[in-house]
């Protein structure tokens, strides 16, 4: 959080975040304590479950969106009236939105080194579609793993040639 508060949300107003396998949400509570935006939370089912009743107990004023309001949805997309009417979007990864969507911060932290390369790639496609011009990626996994079946390398994630490192670190007991 203290990196994202320097090389981040110091630099931009950050109005969205979009965090890919956020877990029971403990990240997205403290960014949610302390800015005002959007956030999106793109995770299994069951991970849905816990992330839901987590920011419910602990951000209690702020509207969530879940896979029930996504249900309702028209036209199979998150509508523009409901990004503006909720603050939370607690959704799987089949969700889909608006072209019109811009996200300032994505966020994936230990995860896509347990996701399939294709799986992987189909994150990244959701990246660079939506990403604002001026946007982050916060990316912490591992430099490589395999136990997958085949080893997948960090230095093989499918970056399109508009990224810039701002920093890169081996993580803390890692």
């Amino acid at each position: 959080f203290n990196d994202l508060v320097k090389l981040v949300f110091d630099k931009k107003k950050i109005k969205t975040v979009f965090e890919i396998g956020g877990g029971f949400g403990s990240l997205a509570r403290i960014i949610l304590n302390n800015y005002d935006c959007k956030y999106f939370s793109i995770d299994l089912p069951e991970a849905n479950l816990m992330t839901s009743y987590y920011l419910h107990e602990s951000l209690s004023p702020k509207k969530i969106y879940t896979y029930d309001n996504y249900l309702k949805e028209k036209d199979g997309f998150v509508s523009s009236d409901n990004i503006d009417n909720f603050d939370i979007f607690i959704l799987p990864p089949w969700a889909k939105f608006n072209d019109e969507l811009k996200i300032d911060l994505f966020i994936n932290s230990r995860s896509m080194m347990e996701m399939e390369f294709e799986v992987l790639k189909k994150y990244f496609n959701i990246i660079h579609k939506y990403i604002s011009d001026d946007g982050f990626f916060l990316n912490i996994n591992r430099y490589t793993k395999d136990t997958v079946g085949y080893a997948v390398n960090f230095s093989d994630y499918p970056y399109d040639d508009d990224w810039e490192v701002k920093l890169s670190k081996k993580s803390f007991k890692q």
